[in-house]
């Protein structure tokens, strides 16, 4: 007979043997003939052999190592199968499998290790306390937390839409303006390398005309840590919610001035670069470029235009690699590529009028942003309370 109250939240869980140690770059990632549902550290996204899905019955599959480590999953299938960098649980008789699932994915519930690589304390983390009423009770909180985080996800959902129309209302009067400028009476000709035409009258440069490569690294590491996002470009990383551990010393971090452009080498083809408004360090994996300021050079111009998705798409091209997802683009590659030197006058222009039709984009982005952050902390408050007893289901004891 299974006891309930206050308990290890290994209580709630039974082993089983469920990961096949093969790599996500070993199995199938579309269904198929003869395969079954398989769990990465990302979640159900790969499918495999007969041989390598050794779980039969409802179970848990935790992110164990990587960037998500502590996000778990619930698999719900009757067979299935994990690969590596995860850890698979069954659930004990006498508990629901979505309670405990619940319980589980709580963001607070793994302890965390690791700098480069975060990774959870399994055992440390299944050693907590966790609250387990009766299996009627537990499947009555899972059935409300299914009812009203459905809700929640759905008010998400509506949100990142917006977000994403609103995104690409922007990135068509961008896209638009660092090409074409303001003027409607300018004759458009090649820019070279499939970029879009650009007035006549604009230069015709390759990158190593415009910048220099930086080398120069910090001494100390106290200067302000840099991070660079396809979405925000260069800011702080104390302004991201970064789930990365930071590395246990910033020395021999490449050092960043204003008017510098960064380049995130490894995510250069999803846009991830920006000219910088802020002295500080970056990674040593990262692209600096310091501006030889012998040409017109206004910094907001050119944060513009290497962000733009017709230059991101040169860079894709010229960057090297397997797959998309390993593509790197090197500073030789960079410096090779060609770009477009409008009158300053004409650059300050282009940022005016990028900034009047773009504010209100913005301001609508941030508020989706902010009502989505909102939902998700009522979500996590939901679970916890509920999880934990502290909203009356109505169920007797």
């Amino acid at each position: 007979m299974t006891a309930y109250g206050w308990m290890p939240a290994k209580r709630l869980l039974r082993p089983i043997s469920a990961s096949s140690g093969l790599i996500k770059g070993q199995v199938a990632l579309e269904e198929g003939p003869d395969l079954f549902p398989g769990f990465s550290a990302s979640g159900q996204d790969v499918w495999l052999p007969a041989s390598a899905a050794r779980a039969t019955g409802p179970g848990i599959v935790l992110s164990a190592v990587g960037a998500r480590c502590g996000k778990a999953f619930l698999a719900d299938f009757e067979r299935w199968g994990a690969v590596a960098n995860t850890a698979s649980f069954g659930v004990a008789s006498g508990f629901d499998k979505n309670f405990v699932h619940y319980i589980l994915n709580h963001e607070d519930f793994w302890i965390r290790g690791g700098a480069a690589q975060p990774y959870v304390m399994v055992s440390e983390s299944l050693k907590q306390q966790v609250w387990a009423p009766e299996l009627a009770h537990q499947r009555a909180i899972a059935d409300f937390l299914d009812r009203e985080t459905a809700q929640i996800d759905a008010f998400i959902a509506k949100n990142e839409e917006l977000i994403a129309l609103l995104t690409e209302r922007r990135a068509v009067a961008v896209n638009h303006l660092v090409w074409a400028g303001v003027s409607s009476d300018a004759i458009p000709s090649a820019a070279g390398d499939r970029l879009p035409d650009a007035p006549a009258h604009w230069l015709r440069v390759r990158n190593k005309q415009l910048y220099r490569e930086r080398t120069g690294v910090s001494l100390s590491g106290a200067e302000e840590l840099l991070t660079v996002s396809h979405i925000t470009g260069v800011t702080t990383r104390a302004e991201k919610n970064v789930t990365m551990f930071e590395a246990e010393s910033t020395v021999g971090y490449k050092l960043v001035s204003p008017g510098d452009l960064v380049i995130n080498t490894m995510w250069a083809w999803m846009g991830a670069l920006g000219v910088s408004a802020l002295d500080g360090i970056a990674s040593p994996s990262y692209g600096v470029y310091s501006p030889l300021r012998n040409l017109p050079y206004e910094p907001r111009y050119f944060d513009h235009l290497y962000r733009s998705a017709p230059y991101v798409a040169t860079m894709t091209v010229h960057s090297r690699g397997v797959t998309e997802s390993r593509l790197r683009l090197y500073p030789d590659a960079f410096l090779s590529l060609p770009t477009v030197v409008p009158p300053l006058e004409e650059q300050r222009e282009i940022v005016d009028r990028i900034t009047t039709q773009t504010t209100h984009l913005d301001a609508m982005t941030s508020a989706a942003r902010r009502a989505i952050d909102l939902a998700r902390e009522r979500r996590a408050a939901l679970i916890s309370a509920a999880v934990t007893g502290k909203i009356d289901m109505g169920v007797s004891a």
